[in-house]
């Protein structure tokens, strides 16, 4: 599970151990698109254990479907993909290739994105929350 490790108060968080985004479950605070850039960012992007806030994915190169200003809230469903094979994003991860990613939010809308390159990383003050849930 993903802990902050100690630091000063106001210093952030650092990460102790990888975390991994699972779509399903991240909520989207907003998706923009300027050029050949698509940046998604999550309000709650969903790990092992909880969530964690300020995180935002950037796809490069990229050419989408879908309109991104509809594409908020819950995903219901994602993956994404490099050079064809379904791939984990690791937090934060750079990856480089052929990359697909597709994202179904719970308000109907899609999001279906190709790119030449794809970075997950922490903007701002990074916060862990715990999963309470039973």
């Amino acid at each position: 599970m993903p802990r902050c490790a100690p630091r000063p108060p106001g210093a952030g968080c650092s990460l102790r151990t990888e975390a991994t985004l699972a779509f399903a479950g991240s909520e989207v605070a907003e998706v923009t698109a300027a050029d050949d850039r698509l940046r998604v960012r999550f309000a709650a992007a969903r790990v092992a254990g909880g969530w964690l806030q300020a995180i935002e994915l950037d796809l490069s190169g990229a050419t989408w479907t879908g309109a991104p200003a509809d594409c908020l809230g819950r995903v219901a469903e994602g993956r994404a993909q490099v050079d064809g094979r379904e791939r984990g994003l690791a937090i934060p991860s750079e990856l480089a290739g052929d990359v697909a990613l597709e994202l179904h939010f719970a308000n109907g809308a899609t999001l279906v994105a190709r790119g030449r390159a794809l970075a997950l990383a922490p903007r701002g003050e990074l916060r862990f929350v715990e999963d309470f849930s039973c």
